[in-house]
């Protein structure tokens, strides 16, 4: 999807679902969300708030960048990784 799809997608499950709203509510900066849609910024977690909203996957709205389908693990799995790594 590109930037006008998107924020037509957001229109469409209600009209005041704009990225401005979406910012403040998740605390991301409006230029944040907006770098993202145009694809001028890579921030996964911005795609992955907007993807979850549309109810589509990042390969639907974000086709065009592979690094947004990866999985995101958990900070305790990162924590208990670096512990394992540390202790060898």
């Amino acid at each position: 999807m590109d930037a006008t799809e998107i924020k037509q997608a957001l229109i469409a499950i209600h009209p005041s679902l704009t990225l401005t709203l979406i910012a403040k509510e998740k605390g991301i900066a409006l230029n944040t969300l907006s770098s993202v849609i145009h694809r001028r910024f890579v921030g996964k977690a911005a795609a992955l708030t907007l993807c979850k909203i549309l109810g589509k996957t990042p390969k639907e709205v974000f086709p065009d960048v592979p690094s947004y389908a990866i999985p995101v693990g958990t900070t305790e799995e990162a924590q208990a990784i670096l512990k394992k790594r540390l202790s060898a």
